[in-house]
């Protein structure tokens, strides 16, 4: 979805919009802050209206909420949540930290960096300031032609990869001591709904196994229909597991995403023409598919594995009894997955800052004025970008498959 609304915004950036909706504004940029506008208010008013949550004042009080009582003590809890991070979110995050000092002066600048490309050859000493603004109009509809191209790969590579990458967390076969079945966590746009048993399904389960040999002598299934369903689906899911390339995990898809970005950023060194600089653009389209993808599908399954061992421990106690060697520290010791995503945004946004920073100094050092050829600066804050996106893949490359930990636990 997120793919789409890129498309159509960058749709409505490359449309010359005054021609056709001058009635929301006689610039490009007032027209798309309505339309934007239109967008936001609409999407979150279906939101509000639709979405029905639960009331968290019903919820019994947490350790966390009896001592959680002003600014101090909040920043406290923040502080202590980013200390007992779940080990992948947390690598997760400093992944996210560096890879985003990459994406801000991309996300920011590369419109500027294809329509200087494009304005060199035509700047030349006496030009009026009009003739200027038109010269840049133009650069600035073909840098955003550029990014629509972006995000038409982008959206492409949602739709392929998904097939092409083998799933990050399956299901396992319940334990003989244990009839519970495993829930099921997606980790990519195709992955199944996350699902757990309800009690009366695991009777369902028990009052089966118990007649397990009665129903070897059963009768056929009344509903063939239901049946032939049942076995195209299942055809079907054989025939998406051969489109995976085997040993490419969402984590090394990841790597080599971020590996492309640094390539490309690093080679506007040798670019110098509006159409190179829009086939670099288009590449990092797949690396943004994979930024959109694949940091909330490894947080997630690591949510979800948390989730089925707190889910089993409360199946043990409710079975068993409360044990007297186990305490609820372990249970006050893991944060929510809010709290967690929380804290991933955080280190989405903390690098933009940082970026931004960075970008005025070079800005500083190296920009020209609009009506002089030559501007190198936006180029070197992407190569700066790229920099930092080296360091976000070496430590995607030290970062443990979600197989391994497992084992280790």
């Amino acid at each position: 979805m997120t793919g789409i609304g890129n498309v159509l915004g960058y749709i409505f950036g490359y449309l010359n919009l005054p021609q056709y909706m001058s009635f929301f504004g006689n610039t490009q940029f007032k027209v798309l802050v309505v339309i934007a506008s239109i967008a936001i208010s609409s999407t979150v008013l279906v939101s509000v209206l639709c979405i029905k949550e639960r009331n968290p004042l019903l919820d019994p009080p947490s350790k966390s909420d009896r001592e959680a009582s002003g600014l101090i003590a909040f920043f406290k809890q923040v502080f202590v949540s980013i200390k007992r991070l779940p080990p992948q979110t947390k690598t997760v995050c400093q992944i996210q930290f560096f890879h985003w000092i990459g994406w801000f002066p991309f996300l920011f600048y590369i419109t500027t960096y294809i329509g200087q490309l494009y304005v060199n050859p035509y700047l030349k000493p006496g030009l009026s300031d009009d003739e200027v603004n038109i010269l840049w109009d133009k650069a600035t509809r073909i840098g955003t032609l550029a990014l629509l191209i972006y995000a038409i790969t982008s959206f492409t590579s949602n739709l392929i990869l998904p097939f092409l990458v083998v799933p990050t967390y399956r299901a396992e076969t319940s334990r003989p001591s244990e009839e519970i079945p495993r829930p099921i966590t997606p980790t990519s746009p195709i992955g199944t709904r996350e699902r757990s048993a309800s009690w009366g399904e695991l009777a369902m389960a028990h009052n089966r196994s118990q007649s397990h040999l009665s129903t070897r002598t059963a009768p056929a299934d009344p509903h063939p229909r239901k049946l032939d369903l049942q076995n195209s689906q299942s055809l079907l899911h054989r025939w998406l597991e051969r489109l995976q390339i085997p040993g490419l995990t969402l984590r090394r898809a990841w790597l080599l995403s971020q590996l492309l970005f640094s390539l490309c950023t690093f080679s506007t060194l040798f670019i110098s023409t509006p159409q190179a600089a829009t086939v670099m653009t288009a590449l990092i389209g797949i690396t943004w598919s994979l930024t959109l993808w694949a940091p909330f599908a490894l947080i997630s399954a690591e949510i979800s594995r948390r989730d089925e061992r707190r889910r089993r421990r409360d199946r043990r106690r409710l079975m068993n009894g409360p044990d007297d060697g186990e305490s609820d520290t372990e249970e006050e010791e893991e944060d929510k997955a809010g709290i967690i995503l929380g804290i991933h945004n955080v280190a989405v946004s903390a690098p933009q800052v940082l970026a931004t920073l960075i970008c005025s100094v070079v800005f500083k050092l190296l920009q020209k004025p609009r009506n002089e050829p030559g501007d190198v600066s936006v180029g070197w804050t992407l190569r700066i970008g790229g920099l930092a996106t080296l360091v976000s893949a070496f430590i995607t490359w030290r970062m443990k498959e979600a197989a391994d930990e497992d084992e280790d636990k």
